[in-house]
């Protein structure tokens, strides 16, 4: 196997089995790619321009977006800058009317893989969210009535009115909500009224001193959903209370959870302390952001990064050896610039350590939320 993909876990996936997740998570991001991806003053509406910064947002924006270049797979244009990553995965194949399809062949698609992607890649949450979130995001992009319909008659089928604060790479309600809640407070979509009461559920159970309130902090402040991967969870939500801040802002409107009322000053004002967390204000002073400051995580789980580069290595460097590399206490010799890993445990503790997934782990889905909050944060501070 090619150093350029991460450690195989201890079951082993076949490659048909790794192409349909690999395909999976294109198709969402290709989906979500003109909105996380956007750094365009106006994208997350009314700036503001404070005097003093907490970091620099901009450096953190260009590493986060670098970060992707070293997950790419195919021939690699002459342009890629992280020069250590090279071309891989050369016959891998395409997915095309991914929405059409899942809509036809509905369940979990770990169904039918289940012995090759649990636990690790199992559809915990279900197929509904998918549809709801896809359907979403094509009624969006291209303002087809067809999908409009579509989330009128199924939305609540498909678990729109289901209670979760919960927003990841296997649960998209919460997102789905947002995203919706839109069409009502700026484009005046009445029929979409009741996902906006849907957005406010959610903002109300991540607000710390709300009465409804269901998230957990860490001492230092990091919001905390779980061991597993939790920084997710951290640029996820951040990214959907800046979004929602922008659409309540062009609405003017607040959010009434039990009496107290959130605006949307106090949505950016949380969004920002966790990124800054993220980047090193926390009790380790460490940022979680390789390459972003004096103090970042060395030793990834990451095995492009982690291996030798086949500039250095050319010889075939096969699947099971990779746990020699991956047990080494030795830093990454490849620097996977803009990576954001899975981050401190609830005490804020950082072991450092590679085989550590849960920790050290970074992901497209941590970095593309952070992306968005990153693109806003920059602006709102003059530093784009």
């Amino acid at each position: 196997m090619a150093a350029a993909s991460d450690f195989p876990s201890p079951l082993r996936i076949p490659r048909s089995a790794a192409l349909l997740l690999i395909l999976c998570l294109c198709s969402a991001l290709k989906l979500c790619n003109g909105y996380f991806y956007t750094i365009n003053r106006h994208t997350f509406g009314h700036p503001h321009h404070p005097h003093f910064a907490s970091h620099n947002y901009r450096d953190a924006l260009t590493k986060s977006i670098l970060f992707f270049e070293g997950q790419r797979s195919g021939r690699l244009p002459s342009s890629q800058r992280l020069r250590w990553r090279r071309d891989s995965g050369l016959s891998d194949g395409s997915a095309a009317n991914v929405f059409q399809f899942a809509d036809m062949y509905r369940g979990p698609y770990s169904n039918g893989l289940k012995k090759v992607v649990c636990p690790f890649y199992c559809s915990y949450s279900g197929y509904e969210d998918e549809l709801l979130w896809g359907a979403a995001w094509l009624f969006k992009a291209t303002r087809n009535p067809i999908f409009l319909k579509y989330i009128q008659i199924n939305g609540q089928t498909l678990g729109a009115g289901e209670y979760d604060n919960t927003f990841g790479w296997d649960n998209k309600h919460v997102g789905a909500r947002i995203l919706l809640s839109k069409a009502f407070l700026v484009h005046k979509l009445q029929s979409l009224h009741d996902y906006k009461g849907r957005a406010d559920n959610f903002i109300c159970s991540v607000i710390p001193d709300a009465s409804f309130s269901s998230t957990q902090f860490t001492p230092g402040g990091l919001l905390f959903k779980m061991r597993d991967d939790n920084m997710q969870y951290v640029t996820s939500t951040s990214f959907l209370l800046l979004t929602y801040a922008k659409y309540l802002t062009s609405a003017d409107r607040v959010v009434n959870c039990g009496g107290a009322i959130i605006t949307p000053t106090r949505l950016r004002s949380i969004a920002k302390q966790q990124v800054d967390y993220l980047l090193g204000d926390n009790p380790l002073k460490m940022s979680y952001m390789v390459g972003y400051g004096p103090l970042y995580p060395q030793r990834i789980h990451h095995r492009g990064s982690s291996l030798p580069s086949v500039a250095a290595h050319p010889a075939k460097i096969q699947c099971s050896a990779g746990f020699d590399f991956m047990k080494s206490s030795a830093p990454n010799p490849n620097i996977l610039v803009g990576a954001v890993v899975g981050g401190p445990d609830k005490d804020d503790r950082f072991p450092d350590q590679r085989p550590d997934y849960e920790q050290s782990e970074p992901t497209t889905y941590i970095n593309a939320p952070l992306v968005g909050a990153l693109a806003y944060l920059a602006h709102s501070f003059g530093q784009l």
